[in-house]
C-alpha cells in the first residue's frame, strides 16, 4: 500500500513538472486575442450602449446611479450620485477597448471625486458636493 502511494505521488509530481516546463512562445501575450465586445458581432450594440451611458447617464463628474435625479439625501446612493464602481467599469471598458486617453481622463476624474486622505470613497453626491465615506 505504501509503495503504491509513493508511486502515485511520484507520478503526479512528474506530470506537474513536465507540464510546468512546457515552452511558452516568446511572443505570447496576456491581452485577449479579440477586442472587447467583438464576439457575436456586438460592436454596433456596444457603441450604442456606450453613447447612451455617456450622453444620457453621465455628467461632468461621472456615470449617474440612476437616470432620474433625486434629492440625494438617502443612506444609499440615489439619483445623480456617482459610484466608484461605475468609474471602475468605465476604466475597464476603456482599457479593454484600448482608449488610453479616455482611461486617463476617467482616472483623473475618479481621483478627484473619490479620493479621501484615508482611502477611496464609494459614493460622490453632486448635491452635497462631496464624497461620502
Amino acid at each position: 500500500m505504501r509503495k503504491n502511494m509513493v508511486l502515485y505521488i511520484s507520478l503526479v509530481l512528474v506530470i506537474c513538472v513536465v507540464t510546468a516546463c512546457e515552452k511558452t512562445p516568446a511572443n505570447a501575450s496576456l491581452e485577449p486575442k479579440i477586442l472587447y465586445g467583438d464576439t457575436f458581432s456586438m460592436q454596433g450594440k456596444r457603441e450604442k450602449l456606450h453613447q447612451f451611458v455617456i450622453k444620457s447617464l453621465s455628467g461632468p463628474d461621472g456615470v449617474y446611479t440612476n437616470y432620474l435625479d433625486t434629492d440625494q439625501s438617502a443612506d444609499v446612493a440615489t439619483g445623480h450620485e456617482i459610484l466608484s464602481e461605475s468609474a471602475g467599469i468605465m476604466m475597464r471598458y476603456y482599457a479593454l477597448t484600448k482608449q488610453k486617453e479616455a482611461f486617463e481622463a476617467e482616472w483623473v476624474r475618479t481621483k478627484k471625486n473619490f479620493n479621501l486622505n484615508t482611502g477611496f470613497s464609494y459614493r460622490y453626491s453632486l448635491s452635497r458636493g462631496r464624497s461620502i465615506p
